[in-house]
């Protein structure tokens, strides 16, 4: 899927982190809600996934952004 169709869908951000044999997508989203919507049954990202390599279904966590001092 182009990074386009996500931003339509609410998606701000998407970056990819490696190391030590990890894997970490990082998403930030308007809303959790659009982000279970892109993702839940998505075809086009299990292939992707599964051509990168990752094996079992992904570990999804939602965090909220928290003000504070140092934030930028």
């Amino acid at each position: 899927m182009k990074s386009s169709g996500a931003k339509g869908l609410g998606a701000v951000h998407h970056r990819f982190l490696a190391g030590e044999g990890e894997l970490i997508v990082v998403d930030e989203w308007v809303a959790p809600e659009q982000f279970e919507g892109f993702f839940a049954g998505n075809e086009k990202v299990a292939q992707i996934a599964a051509s990168a390599g990752v094996a079992g279904p992904p570990e999804v966590s939602v965090f909220s952004p928290v003000a504070s001092a140092g934030t930028f």
